[in-house]
């Protein structure tokens, strides 16, 4: 299963894809709350699906162009999980 990460801009997005499509999707207007609605969201998706962090075989994350502090939040986020 893959996560993917975007929090280029002002609407954040999450995805859990696997090998038949889409599983999950959620997409907001952050504003500049990245840090704070970010991991909440995340978490949320991850017991909705019932997958633990550990099934997620690959992650992808918005590398902009977009805001400079919102690129390292969903960066960050993807390095802790890796």
């Amino acid at each position: 299963m893959i996560l993917a990460i975007d929090t280029a801009t002002q609407f954040a997005g999450l995805a859990l894809a696997g090998e038949d499509g889409i599983f999950a999707e959620e997409t907001w207007f952050a504003g500049r709350n990245h840090t704070v609605e970010l991991m909440p969201r995340l978490v949320r998706m991850l017991e909705l699906a019932q997958m633990p962090p550990a099934q997620l075989t690959a992650l992808a994350v918005a590398l902009g162009p977009g805001s400079f502090t919102g690129l390292r939040i969903g960066l960050a986020v993807a390095k802790g999980l890796a």
